[in-house]
């Protein structure tokens, strides 16, 4: 039996930006372990294995190179896009729903003419925590900066819209390009939080510019990040930076060379979603 397997390049516009996935339809019956040895051998920090449900109208798991995850934004993105330029997306859909490991999570299509524009999936239900039980400047120092680089008018803390992500505010742009990682004490202190990923970001205006760095799991950064920047912009709505429904910018991917761009909000209810693009650069089949 051959399965469907694309790869697709997610919150970007032009191929060879933002965040590369891979994505394999019909995937029923393939193993847990042929799962993971595929998303390992096409080396992207996520595959997603695209499948029937009896839930939803697609059931989708996620692997890392080095194991299964319970929600990734950016391939979730690429899946649809997929899902519909093959069209297994009925033309008068707007909106369907996908089984993940989360739960139900509805994902919405905006199209013009006819056309995919983007694609908007609901992210699990945010939560925050502020207890760290390590300290700042040794979190600081993992990314080869200082307490003068931090921005002071935001609190450190870890915040969850799928996957838990430690929120690491910084005081300027700078600071964030000249980050130096320290990758084995970033992995440690991974650990030690029960986070899956770092998040430097520096606001400017409805403007954010971010990092994302995932040693735990084999990712030493990512270029876009779809649950780490849904969670980012519920942590700035507690803030009180971001009101209900204001789209917040994540502008990611610059140091890799690969600009991407996640557009995030908080709607009513805190309902967080994740929205963006995806272009496909591949098609074959395994």
């Amino acid at each position: 039996m051959s399965y469907p397997i694309f790869i697709y390049d997610a919150f970007t516009k032009e191929k060879f930006g933002g965040n590369g996935a891979g994505i394999v339809l019909d995937a029923e019956n393939l193993s847990p372990e042929e799962k993971q040895n595929l998303a390992k051998e096409l080396g992207f920090s996520e595959t997603v294995f695209v499948q029937a449900s009896q839930k939803a109208e697609f059931r989708l798991e996620y692997f890392t190179p080095k194991q299964e995850i319970d929600l990734c934004g950016h391939a979730t993105i690429a899946a649809v896009y997929a899902l519909f330029d093959e069209k297994r997306i009925a033309k008068d859909r707007f909106e369907i729903s996908m089984e993940t490991r989360v739960g139900i999570l509805p994902v919405f299509l905006e199209r013009r003419d006819h056309v995919l524009c983007s694609v908007w999936m609901e992210q699990d239900e945010g939560k925050l925590s502020w207890n760290l039980e390590v300290p700042e400047e040794e979190i600081l120092s993992s990314l080869g900066l200082t307490k003068a680089d931090r921005n002071p008018n935001f609190p450190m803390g870890k915040a969850y819209s799928g996957l838990w992500d430690l929120m690491i505010p910084l005081a300027s742009k700078k600071a964030l390009d000249g980050i130096q990682i320290d990758f084995s004490k970033v992995e440690e202190l991974s650990k030690k939080l029960s986070v899956i990923s770092f998040h430097p970001f520096y606001t400017e205006g409805k403007s954010t510019y971010v990092r994302n760095f995932a040693p735990i799991v084999d990712i030493p950064e990512e270029s876009a990040t779809g649950t780490s920047n849904g969670a980012l912009a519920f942590y700035l709505h507690h803030q009180k930076y971001l009101k209900e429904d204001e789209i917040l910018y994540c502008h990611q991917g610059e140091s890799m060379q690969r600009k991407s761009q996640i557009l995030a909000k908080v709607g009513k209810e805190a309902k967080i979603l994740v929205g963006g693009q995806a272009v496909r650069i591949i098609k074959g089949e395994y």
